[in-house]
């Protein structure tokens, strides 16, 4: 979901909101954003996992664990939001300096078209892939657009390998 106003938000179904774990933000907005119109978003999008940062034509720039505007980076949804982390997010967004205020932003991602062992090769080689989920190495999915459709887990590239090497054994 791109970030939109508050009552867009509040005008979503619970099922809608439930569904939500990506929220969408655009780069180079000037006063735009607001810190408590995202701490809305955030206390209203309880299963929200992740910060999406796009330039003006909606392309993948940055993904972001959305724990990190939190005071903790504990896993726990409800917990607060850091209002100098909110607001060192929207400078970031304001002047496109991510990497200043947030040096471990992922920038890697796997494309659509990459076959299964392309995917497992770049998630294995990127520094970033394990700062989305903890204890976990994650990557965006970027389509042939330059959107991002969700991310891809080694656990799970690793099992298709291997299902892909038992089939060709039998």
């Amino acid at each position: 979901m791109e970030k939109e106003s508050i009552q867009q938000l509040n005008d979503l179904t619970e099922s809608e909101k439930n569904k939500i774990n990506r929220l969408r933000f655009v780069i180079g907005k000037i006063n735009h954003y607001q810190n408590f119109a995202i701490e809305e978003h955030f206390r209203i999008l309880r299963h929200l996992k992740f910060i999406e940062i796009v330039n003006q034509d909606g392309d993948f720039l940055y993904l972001l664990p959305a724990t990190k505007l939190k005071t903790t980076n504990n896993i726990p949804p409800n917990s607060e939001l850091n209002p100098n982390k909110v607001q060192s997010f929207i400078r970031a967004i304001e002047t496109g300096n991510f990497e200043e205020y947030f040096p471990d932003i992922v920038t890697d991602f796997i494309l659509t078209t990459d076959n299964t062992i392309e995917a497992y090769r770049k998630i294995k080689k990127s520094k970033q892939a394990r700062q989305l989920i903890p204890n976990r190495e994650v990557l965006p999915i970027i389509d042939g657009r330059k959107k991002m459709i969700g991310i891809v887990d080694l656990q799970k590239l690793e099992s298709k390998i291997s299902e892909e090497v038992e089939k060709s054994i039998d």
